[in-house]
């Protein structure tokens, strides 16, 4: 009798003993699964902060003027002006800019395919700097073609490309596409297709 009870006592204390590792157990993994998402989660919030301290900091060109460089007349070449402006905080990098300027009747010019080979070279803007681009028709403009401007036949259209690299190493590129108004009157371009599109920019 004495050694049964003995037994019961000892199967007691090992289900006791078993029941309270598992226990253990559960509360070790639960404990484990709590730091493993603190962690996450921490990482996580450096990574926004990361992300918003560059997107806060790096450099951003936008197209601060688009025109013409005087009026257009018969014989003479149509010149544009184009100011690109770092408005952002630390310099663009590897910044190339082209240009183009073009007798066009479709509604919005097409940048040709090979304008960014003939850009201006590869440079650094700094903050608040600027970079200028001043693209012609390539000939002068003749009489019939300033009379189809006139009558609106035709526009002089004028398109603009930007690229470049911000500190982080993002790509980023900013374009431009305008109509002349009234070229053989004013300068002013009015735009007709205008963006600042990044590598982030677009897919936010």
């Amino acid at each position: 009798q004495a050694d049964l009870v003995a037994q019961r006592q000892s199967a007691l204390w090992a289900y006791i003993m078993a029941t309270a590792a598992i226990i253990g157990m559960a509360l070790n993994a639960i404990g484990v699964w709590l730091i493993k998402t603190t962690f996450d989660e921490t990482r996580n919030a450096n990574v926004i902060a990361e992300t918003a301290h560059q997107r806060q900091s790096r450099a951003y060109m936008s197209i601060m003027e688009l025109g013409l460089a005087k009026v257009v007349k018969p014989g003479e070449i149509p010149t544009a002006k184009i100011t690109f402006k770092n408005t952002g905080q630390t310099p663009a990098v590897k910044l190339a800019s082209a240009a183009w300027v073009a007798i066009h009747s479709k509604e919005i010019a097409e940048m040709p395919p090979d304008l960014m080979s003939k850009s201006d070279g590869v440079r650094l803007v700094g903050s608040g700097g600027t970079a200028i681009a001043n693209p012609t028709f390539g000939r002068p403009i003749s009489a019939a073609e300033c009379a189809a401007l006139l009558s609106g036949v035709t526009q002089l259209r004028v398109f603009a490309i930007c690229t470049y690299k911000d500190i982080f190493g993002a790509p980023h590129s900013v374009v431009a596409a305008g109509a002349a108004t009234d070229p053989l009157n004013e300068c002013t371009i009015a735009p007709c297709g205008f963006g600042n599109y990044s590598s982030d920019d677009m897919n936010e």
